[in-house]
């Protein structure tokens, strides 16, 4: 087997998590490294910190992957020695390529809330907030143009089915058509009946997308008028931000709580309502997703688990009589480390075919320092 290249690990991970399902504010994929350098080991963590570096330096890794990007708000200096100019120093200086999967895999099955999720036992899991409508587009194509055009669409965002991307399925058929006299057909005579072989070429795609997806449509078809259809579906979206699902029997809170402790790490987790009420329905969303709280308590859930809970959400909540679990920002994604890197892991190797070790990060990414640890 051989080696994998940057650009290789970035091809797979894209098909794992899709760029085209990152928010517009974030900024996803590879953002260090040369495409064409050969990778040997791959981390993946949560933050490019300095101590990740460090073990990035110590266990010869030659790619990261982490989870919250390191190039975020607009970079407008590189300073050696402070903050995030430093880290892009160290990785240059040291040939080490960064790539970054962030609401793109916040939004997937393999991201830190379906994960917790499945961790707790949670059943019937489904996203908090659903990513945009499905639509399915059909077009028709000369058989010479149907590889060009599912290979265009897939790239816009058209065609992802779980951990599948450029999706498509392909039908041969007759195609009929009479151009005017002033007409440029790509096929047949002006004004006379013409009878050709096409294809329809089908694939789904978010319904926001369409706009881009029809103009890609119009760039590569080489008729001057397409035929193509765009009907809305009514299939269930596995893609989306946060989790919400049921316990298979009722739980106490001081049981779930036991339960993440001993998931994340964390010994001194805040919590609001009765340790001793029963809790079925749970929401999770991880890192900063307190913001899901009014639709999850809408949708049933009895619990909430996320992190960075402001004081004046929290007293909302309260109110509402949602429970909450506020474990911090990273020992709420922390849990899901190890099943990405074993998901990155079956990709590029098992998969994918390369020679290649893929290690979750040891290094702590928590800038807090809890008081359990200093006990």
């Amino acid at each position: 087997m051989k080696r994998p290249t940057v650009g290789d690990v970035t091809r797979i991970v894209d098909c794992l998590v899709p760029v085209q399902w990152s928010e517009e504010w974030d900024n996803v994929g590879l953002q260090v490294g040369n495409p064409d350098s050969t990778v040997g080991k791959i981390g993946v963590g949560l933050e490019t910190t300095p101590a990740a570096l460090e073990e990035v330096n110590d266990r010869s890794i030659d790619m990261l992957i982490t989870h919250h990007p390191l190039i975020f708000k607009p970079v407008r200096r590189v300073i050696f020695g402070e903050g995030v100019g430093e880290a892009i120093h160290q990785l240059v200086a040291r040939r080490i390529a960064l790539y970054a999967a962030h609401t793109n895999l916040d939004v997937s099955d393999l991201g830190p809330s379906h994960v917790l999720g499945l961790n707790l036992g949670l059943e019937d899991l489904r996203p908090i907030s659903p990513r945009a409508d499905l639509v399915k587009l059909t077009v028709f194509v000369p058989a010479e143009t149907v590889e060009v055009m599912g290979e265009a669409l897939g790239e816009a965002g058209a065609g992802n089915l779980g951990r599948y991307s450029h999706c498509t399925f392909a039908s041969e058929g007759e195609g009929t058509f009479w151009p005017s006299v002033d007409a440029d057909p790509y096929a047949g005579r002006p004004g006379e009946l013409s009878r050709v072989t096409e294809f329809r070429l089908e694939t789904i795609a978010p319904a926001d997308l369409v706009p881009d997806l029809l103009d890609v449509l119009h760039e590569v078809h080489p008729y001057e008028e397409p035929a193509f259809d765009v009907h809305s579906l009514e299939n269930t979206r596995d893609v989306g931000m946060g989790r919400i699902g049921n316990l298979p029997r009722a739980t106490k809170l001081r049981g779930i709580i036991a339960r993440l402790s001993d998931l994340s790490g964390c010994r001194d987790m805040r919590y609001i309502g009765d340790p001793d009420a029963d809790v079925v329905g749970v929401a999770v969303a991880c890192g900063a997703g307190s913001g899901l709280w009014r639709r999850a308590r809408g949708m049933g859930a009895d619990l909430l688990i996320t992190g960075d809970v402001g004081y004046h959400d929290a007293e909302e909540m309260t109110s509402s009589g949602l429970s909450v679990i506020d474990l911090g920002h990273a020992a709420s994604e922390a849990p899901f480390l190890g099943a990405f890197a074993d998901a990155v892991r079956e990709a590029v190797v098992s998969r994918g075919g390369f020679d290649c070790e893929v290690v979750e990060m040891r290094a702590k990414s928590d800038p807090w320092i809890r008081m359990d640890s200093q006990q």
